[in-house]
């Protein structure tokens, strides 16, 4: 018990916590033009304006979703959405006598089925819940590039807090819409963002990846080995969840969801398996508990170890490869150094995988979802001609 370890563990270097984080990008979902002031037959002149105004609002928005930076095209979904949802409102509130030609066309931002071509319905929370993905995925894009410039450390610690903020924003979103919005959307299970658990397992994905900023800056910060282990085992828990959901969606639905979604959640839930373990095996060294420590890192080296298949090749996962390999190369330097320590000083014998001491510990999390207030619905006036009422939603 008086024993001292001869290993000391220096700083982390950038070159390592720049691996611990990552955001996977989603291309926002193509969709076709609609035409509202076409939409809605037997209109005033007045409303056909309103209308016209709301159709060129959208057109600006998917302009800018494809065009312009993610932040800037926030600020378009910001302006279309509470037009939308007023337009919806005060349609529903005429009930069946207004007569609509509503079609609404969308491409799945995360299935295959419909990647390449587009999903038609004519529902109006079919264009409510695609509008808020596409919002939700802009607030991803914009955490990953504000990432992207952080890459050194110091840059990393100006950036911390708003690219959280971003991720936390876009779970917020996609937990609105998994509790409020999908389950409005009455229609075949043809596409995945008709389903809750497409949602479920997006927002964890997003909490994971904010968990993930946790443990960079813990990490930067020296916290102790122990309670690093703890945070990447949230962030493994968070992607197994995820990785389930979205089994159980692709099984229900006979669908396939998009190989690098697929690949992104099971790399990296691997890689913070073997984080956790890496962190239990430095914390047990700087005990001198090297029998404790060689099981541990034998469990971190089978953990991430290379596999072979296209799903985790696909060419949008190759920067979390590359930290694979640098932290496969990590795991495998310190466990022969482990090893040879104890096998010419402790003489410690190598913990069994069932004893308590090497057990995999429960997360914990540092981040949570930002709710998301809907904005109030915009006051339309639908005045329809031959009928001589109107409709007004405010």
């Amino acid at each position: 018990h008086n024993t001292v370890s001869l290993l000391q563990f220096a700083p982390m270097a950038a070159e390592d916590d720049k691996y611990l984080t990552s955001v996977l990008r989603f291309d926002p979902p193509e969709t076709k033009p609609i035409d509202f002031e076409s939409v809605l037959r037997n209109v005033s002149d007045t409303t056909q304006n309103s209308l016209r105004a709301i159709s060129d609002a959208r057109r600006n928005m998917t302009h800018a979703g494809s065009k312009l930076p993610p932040a800037a095209a926030i600020n378009h979904i910001s302006h279309y959405l509470p037009c939308l949802l007023g337009v919806k409102a005060a349609v529903d509130d005429c009930g069946e006598e207004l007569k609509t030609n509503l079609r609404v066309c969308w491409k799945s931002a995360v299935g295959t089925r419909y990647e390449t071509r587009f999903y038609e319905a004519s529902k109006w929370q079919y264009e409510v819940v695609m509008t808020l993905l596409t919002y939700a995925l802009l607030e991803r894009n914009a955490a990953a590039d504000l990432l992207r410039e952080a890459d050194e450390s110091a840059r990393f610690e100006e950036k911390f807090s708003v690219v959280a903020k971003r991720l936390c924003a876009a779970a917020g979103l996609l937990e609105h819409i998994e509790r409020h919005q999908v389950h409005e959307w009455i229609a075949d299970r043809s596409v995945p963002e008709r389903m809750s658990g497409t949602y479920q397992a997006l927002r964890l994905i997003s909490l994971a990846e904010a968990q993930q900023l946790a443990v960079r800056r813990a990490a930067l910060k020296q916290v102790s080995r122990s309670l690093l282990a703890k945070l990447c085992a949230d962030v493994h828990t968070r992607l197994v969840s995820a990785s389930l959901l979205l089994q159980a969606v692709a099984e229900d639905m006979r669908e396939s969801f998009q190989p690098a979604l697929l690949a992104y959640v099971a790399v990296n839930a691997a890689r913070y398996r073997a984080l956790t373990y890496l962190y239990l095996a430095e914390d047990a060294v700087s005990d001198a508990r090297y029998g404790c420590a060689v099981t541990l890192l034998e469990l971190a080296l089978e953990t991430v170890q290379p596999e072979v298949g296209t799903l985790v090749t696909h060419d949008s996962v190759a920067p979390l490869l590359r930290a694979r390999e640098h932290e496969h190369s990590r795991m495998r330097s310190l466990l022969d150094r482990v090893r040879a320590d104890n096998q010419a000083v402790y003489f410690q014998a190598v913990c069994d995988r069932e004893d308590a001491a090497v057990a995999f510990p429960e997360g914990k999390s540092l981040v949570q979802a930002t709710p998301f207030e809907p904005p109030a619905p915009t006051t339309i006036t639908i005045d329809v001609e031959d009928r001589g009422y109107s409709c007004i939603v405010m």
